[in-house]
């Protein structure tokens, strides 16, 4: 009796198009082309050369076409791999928005935690206060690019632990 439940159970969800949705955590909220387009748009003005290397082209294309774009209920984030001098880079927009960028601090190969700045309008000093807090963001890049979702309440993580 049970094995024709169960049959008929699956029948019906088959035939029906009934299939399970798998939901994002709580703490992500969906993520639009608008919130990129704010976020890309508020890092391209930071000064050029100050969070990268590379040129300022290659820079913008991939911000805008590679890494990794997600929200959640405090803040816009994009995570980006390093590129020469700079390491790993995790661009934040709060719901106010103010930016801050988090990079990695690498030192012969040894993952010193990260440092945190909040980048300011002035051109000639493009952040202020910094603050070093014990998030990995190498093994966030490591984790999204294993298809991993970032840790829930994460700028709430960052910003507790500003000095």
């Amino acid at each position: 009796m049970y094995r024709t439940l169960l049959i008929s159970l699956v029948l019906l969800c088959s035939c029906s198009g009934i299939q399970p949705v798998p939901q994002p955590p709580a703490t992500l909220s969906v993520l639009t082309e608008a919130d990129k387009q704010l976020l890309a748009q508020q890092i391209c003005s930071i000064p050029e050369y100050a969070v990268y290397e590379e040129s300022t082209q290659s820079f913008r294309d991939r911000l805008y076409n590679a890494g990794y774009y997600w929200k959640d209920t405090q803040a816009t984030y994009h995570l980006m791999d390093g590129d020469g001098c700079f390491p790993t880079r995790l661009f934040i927009r709060t719901q106010d928005a103010k930016l801050y960028v988090a990079m990695a601090e690498v030192m012969e190969e040894a993952h010193l935690g990260t440092s945190v700045c909040e980048v300011t309008d002035n051109p000639d000093e493009p952040f202020s206060e910094e603050w070093h807090c014990n998030l990995a963001l190498d093994t966030l890049i490591t984790d999204a690019d294993c298809g991993k979702m970032p840790p829930a309440g994460l700028w709430q993580k960052i910003a507790g632990s500003t000095p």
